[in-house]
């Protein structure tokens, strides 16, 4: 695979998982017998209530499995998610925050909304309710079960006050086009609705994916499949012609309206068929997946989010994916906190690119690790914002106990370290400077006095102990410094591998190799710019050095990913007569912010 291609898809994977809330109940009985080509629909607009200037439209779709939710979010702000219910009430006037949730739990169970980012103001929820639930819905049927009449909220998550409202009225039914029409293959079938993107990932396991028969009968039924192959007939005749469909997927000709609708479609899979394009795996304990991991513990309070995405990436394509997750530029660049990916992205591709062990039958089927006993942990699953695939509860590897004052000391061998063993790196194998005394752990109590575990949510492996602090004073040793890192359940400070703050001023400065920089910072002749896939010669030296904050880099300067080589120091500038000869003021990527600007080298835009 191109890393165009490669590089592509993970971004495009971060976007989905941003703008979509999707999940469906696990697969159960199917409703009584109807036309599976025609299928009942309703429909909904949300008005903004107050000042929230939220608003939504939202339809329901009955299906052979159930009723479908896709909901449209517009005017959003922030992350925090806006929870869905549908609320005992036939007019938005008499909504407020006491109005019960309708007939129970009927009315509630729908993921919540999010916001693509912080500010994109847009969201979408994708959710089908199974008829087999004590709590389905059906839509028109006049029954007590039927959504039709009901008021549908978006609900402000501070004050569970309604922020957007609307009715549900009956729509004109949905009429399908029979796939079976279709001349194309099942194979074909499932990789217009999305199966390329995990054959693609999880390359040569990709036969252990779902069978692509079923991944066809869930877009056939949930989404509009039979509408896409009549649009997309020339494609799919190539594509059955290819001897590698997934890759002439790029290269087929297709027309503006097949493109189109396969974007649809494919959308639409991923909300309501994850399960079948998801390829499972246990990740390899130390492997890339594990690494992904550890990056997203770098990212503080964004842990969370950045796990999620993790997760849905070993979920869809094993190792394989992680693999290209560790040296994607679209990824590792627009980190919030930089993480210098490339010992773990060496190692990974030195290792033989298995995906890992196949799940374990005899788990229990769960969606949360609260699905499993303790010390169990539900892998394989992918509950997020972009779709929702069960795993299987396995257990977590075993903790152990620290003697107290042995987390964090200088080592040069287990034997220094009591119970526990000596890390000469982290767990994204950057270095620990002169050893690190730690243990396994699944709590702060694992790690003796003064230790604090991290214990990443949804990890197979046990935590890692670290010494706790609460400023750099408390961090004795060189090289380490108090760093906020977060598991996904909380932020921690503890000490970690850090490079001392540079003086104000220094970063950006002209150096040369003998003379050197001030300050601690080193001499860069080139520098390796992740968005442009190169090191660039950086004229005159740049001063700067490796980070992972801002107030690594001293006033004047922002902490900016280098791509795989982690964060450099690189002065700030506000417009082109900011920087020096040789240089220009660009934006970057990690903030999106175009007031945010550094001084980076001219480089030569035509190079590959």
């Amino acid at each position: 695979m191109t890393r165009s291609l490669h590089s592509s898809w993970l971004l495009a994977v971060l976007l989905c998982l941003q703008l979509s809330a999707c999940a469906s109940d696990q697969p159960g009985d199917s409703a009584p017998a109807q036309d599976p080509l025609r299928q009942s629909k309703a429909s909904v607009v949300l008005s903004a209530l107050g000042d929230s200037g939220v608003t939504a439209t939202a339809t329901f779709v009955a299906t052979v499995s159930g009723v479908d939710l896709s909901l449209t979010m517009r005017g959003c702000e922030g992350l925090t998610e806006k929870p869905v219910r549908i609320v005992a009430a036939s007019d938005c006037a008499r909504v407020t925050a006491a109005t019960p949730v309708w007939d129970g739990a009927r009315g509630a169970g729908i993921p919540g909304a999010l916001c693509t980012t912080a500010s994109s103001g847009e969201g979408l929820v994708r959710y089908a309710r199974r008829h087999r639930l004590p709590t389905h819905w059906t839509i028109g049927d006049g029954s007590e079960t039927d959504v039709v009449g009901r008021a549908l909220v978006l609900l402000d998550p501070a004050s569970g006050e309604p922020s957007a409202c609307g009715v549900i009225n009956r729509d004109s039914d949905r009429t399908l086009l029979d796939p079976q029409l279709s001349a194309a293959s099942a194979a074909t079938r499932a990789r217009l609705a999305g199966s390329c993107w995990s054959e693609l990932m999880a390359g040569a396991a990709a036969g252990s994916c779902s069978d692509p028969a079923e991944l066809s009968s869930c877009a056939a039924e949930h989404c509009e499949l039979g509408a896409c192959l009549a649009e997309c007939e020339s494609f799919t005749a190539c594509m059955e012609q290819s001897s590698d469909a997934c890759a002439d997927m790029f290269t087929c000709p297709a027309s503006e309206a097949c493109r189109s609708c396969q974007l649809t479609l494919q959308g639409c899979t991923f909300g309501f068929c994850g399960e079948h394009l998801a390829c499972p795996a246990i990740p390899r304990p130390g492997g890339p997946c594990s690494q992904m991991t550890a990056c997203c513990t770098l990212q503080g309070e964004g842990a969370g989010r950045c796990l999620e995405v993790a997760g849905f990436t070993g979920t869809l394509g094993g190792e394989a994916s992680c693999i290209n997750g560790l040296s994607d530029w679209d990824v590792i660049s627009h980190m919030h906190v930089p993480c210098a990916t490339q010992n773990a992205f060496d190692a990974a591709v030195a290792h033989e690119p298995v995906r890992g062990t196949p799940l374990a039958l005899d788990g229990a089927v769960c969606l949360s690790d609260a699905d499993c006993a303790a010390r169990e942990v539900c892998v394989g699953k992918t509950n997020s914002a972009t779709l929702k695939v069960p795993g299987r509860c396995l257990a977590r590897a075993a903790a152990g106990k620290l003697e107290d004052g042995i987390v964090g000391a200088a080592c040069s061998g287990d034997a220094s370290c009591g119970s526990g063993r000596c890390a000469q790196n982290t767990p994204l194998l950057t270095p620990f400077p002169d050893g690190h005394c730690t243990g396994a752990c699944h709590a702060d109590a694992d790690c003796g006095q003064g230790g604090v575990c991290l214990d990443p949510a949804g990890a197979t492996e046990a935590g890692v102990c670290y010494r706790g602090c609460a400023s750099d004073g408390d961090c004795a040793r060189e090289h380490y410094r108090c760093t906020p890192l977060g598991d996904g359940r909380r932020v921690v400070t503890l000490c970690y591998p850090r490079n001392a703050a540079l003086p104000d001023g220094i970063a950006g400065q002209p150096c040369t190799e003998a003379a050197g920089c001030s300050g601690g910072a080193t001499c860069l002749e080139g520098m390796p710019l992740s968005f442009v896939h190169q090191t660039v010669p950086a004229p005159g030296g740049y001063c700067s050095h490796a980070c992972l904050f801002d107030e690594d880099c001293g006033a004047g300067a922002q902490c900016i990913s280098a791509g795989i080589s982690g964060g450099l120091c690189m002065a700030s500038c506000s417009g082109p007569e900011g920087c020096r000869q040789g240089y220009r003021c660009v934006e970057h990527l990690r903030d999106a912010d175009p007031e945010q600007k550094v001084c980076m080298p001219i480089w030569d835009e035509s190079s590959p």
